[in-house]
């Protein structure tokens, strides 16, 4: 399945709360959400803490 996330977070040392979107492929809801995470903390390289996270189902695999 494919979910689009969109996860608010805070990295050390900034006062505002920032915004990322991606798009994940997994199986399972939690593993995209956790696939999510692990893909925006390897981008920052800071420390940082997830505020929020909005998850939507974009479509299905066409499993039947």
């Amino acid at each position: 399945m494919r979910f689009r996330c969109i996860l608010s977070f805070r990295t050390a040392g900034a006062k505002k709360v920032a915004t990322w979107r991606t798009d994940v492929r997994q199986d399972d809801l939690v593993l995209a959400t956790a696939n999510a995470i692990q893909k925006l903390k390897r981008r920052q390289r800071r420390p940082l803490t997830v505020v929020g996270i909005y998850v939507q189902l974009v479509e299905a695999a066409g499993k039947t």
